[in-house]
């Protein structure tokens, strides 16, 4: 009879090639996932998983790339896995081997000092030890007066304040520092800053032209 062709159509099985599968952010980071693969054409379905409840913000599936904001409400560094999917064109469609894209989402560190003010005489020294909810952060600050009667802090520093305040003027005068609280990892993370206030209290100064009587 008459030869008949039977023609089979093998269609690729494409592989994701990102050759970075992993992110860092702070809380309320966007991810910036954009799955690649060897074959053209190729659409990805993902899933995703956090490690804890303390990470939210993700979907529990979704396609293509992958866009989301995450929030760690807690104090320790959390994750969030991607698992994705490459699925090749043509009919049937061919899905290849997952992937996972790990998102290490870190805490942002808040200020944890029950008392923001201190108060004290002139030649006084500030002992502001700043204090976070997150092991390892770190403290930047800035330092302004309330006049220029109060001197001798700076205009800005890191870590704990150990500064002689002086007041060379007859009213009390103040000294505020804005404290930002630096989270641990990569990027690192700012928290809120915070405020401590002190106050400084001139030293009076006897003021009789005459200090003698007979």
């Amino acid at each position: 009879g008459i030869p008949v062709d039977f023609v089979v159509t093998v269609n690729p099985v494409p592989t994701i090639t990102n050759a970075i599968l992993t992110e860092e952010l702070c809380s309320g980071g966007t991810t910036g996932i954009l799955p690649t693969a060897d074959i053209a054409g190729t659409t990805f379905t993902w899933t995703a998983v956090g490690s804890s409840v303390n990470v939210t913000g993700f979907s529990g599936s979704g396609s293509g790339n992958i866009s989301e904001t995450l929030t760690n409400s807690g104090t320790a560094v959390e994750t969030v896995t991607y698992t994705v999917t490459p699925i090749g064109p043509g009919t049937p469609t061919c899905p290849g081997i997952p992937v996972d894209f790990v998102v290490t989402v870190n805490p942002v560190p808040t200020i944890t000092n029950a008392t923001l003010t201190e108060e004290f005489c002139s030649g006084g020294t500030t002992g502001i030890a700043t204090t976070a909810d997150i092991a390892g952060t770190t403290f930047t600050w800035t330092a302004v007066g309330s006049s220029g009667n109060v001197t001798g802090f700076s205009a800005s520093g890191s870590g704990n304040i150990s500064e002689t305040l002086t007041n060379s003027g007859t009213a009390v005068e103040t000294v505020t520092y804005t404290v930002t609280p630096i989270g641990p990892g990569t990027p690192t993370c700012p928290g809120i800053p915070v405020d401590f206030v002190v106050t400084v209290n001139p030293v009076p100064t006897i003021t009789n032209a005459i200090l003698t009587e007979e």
